[in-house]
C-alpha cells in the first residue's frame, strides 16, 4: 500500500474494520501485495477456536506448505476481481484464513473423504480436482463461488455461511468467527504496512 496522508490511512483502517456487505459502496482502490498476503498468513491463529477466551498464538502459515505460491495466487485473484465486503485487504485476509485452516496452505490438500480439494477445499461438486489444486484457479473460483452463494439475508458477519456449510442457515458461528479473525488480521497488516512507510 502506498498511503500518504493520515486521513487516507485512517479511512483504510476504518474500511477494513467495518466493511459492509458485498453490494455496498465502491471497492477499495488499493491493491494487495504478495508480501501482505504472507504477512496475513503469518498472523492466522494456529488453530480455529471460536469460543475461546483468547485466540491461539499465530500459526505462521506463511512458512508451511505451498504458502508463497498460494500468496501469489491470492494477491492476483483479489486484485483482479471485485472484493468481498468492498475491501481487498479484508478479502485477502478471508482467503488467508480459509487457506490456513482448511488445508494448512497445501495446494492440493484432500478433505471430506475426497469430496474437497485444494488449499481452499473446494467441493468437487463445484469444480474439478485440477482447478482446485491450482492455487491461481482455486482462489478465483472460491471468490466467484462466495459471491454466487452470498447470504444477503443473513445477519451481519454470516454472509459467507453457505461457503462454510453449503447453506445460508448453517455455520453462522464459524462464519462470524472466521470473518472476525480476518478483519483483525487485515487491520493488523494495514497498520504494519503504514508503519513501514
Amino acid at each position: 500500500m502506498n498511503i500518504k496522508t493520515p486521513l487516507v490511512q485512517a479511512a483504510v483502517l476504518v474500511s477494513v474494520a467495518s466493511a459492509g456487505p458485498l453490494s455496498a459502496g465502491q471497492p477499495s482502490a488499493e491493491l494487495v501485495t504478495t508480501d501482505e498476503v504472507l504477512a496475513a498468513m503469518a498472523r492466522v491463529p494456529e488453530r480455529e477456536v471460536a469460543k475461546a477466551d483468547h485466540e491461539p498464538p499465530p500459526g505462521h502459515y506463511d512458512r508451511v506448505g505451498d504458502a508463497r505460491e498460494i500468496a501469489v495466487a491470492i494477491a492476483a485473484a483479489v486484485n483482479g476481481m471485485e472484493p468481498l465486503y468492498q475491501s481487498r485487504a479484508l478479502t485477502m485476509s478471508i482467503l488467508a484464513v480459509h487457506g490456513a485452516w482448511e488445508s494448512n496452505n497445501h495446494r492440493c490438500a484432500r478433505g471430506d473423504s475426497g469430496r474437497s480439494w485444494g488449499f481452499l477445499q473446494l467441493s468437487i461438486a463445484h469444480t474439478d480436482r485440477y482447478q482446485a489444486c491450482d492455487p491461481a484457479l482455486a482462489a478465483r473460483k472460491w471468490l466467484r463461488l462466495a459471491k454466487s452463494v452470498w447470504c444477503s439475508g443473513n445477519p451481519e458477519g454470516t454472509e459467507l455461511a453457505a461457503v462454510e456449510s453449503g447453506r445460508c442457515d448453517a455455520a453462522w458461528e464459524k462464519s462470524r468467527h472466521r470473518l472476525a479473525v480476518a478483519r483483525q488480521i487485515a487491520g493488523d497488516v494495514a497498520q504494519a504496512t503504514l508503519q513501514r512507510e
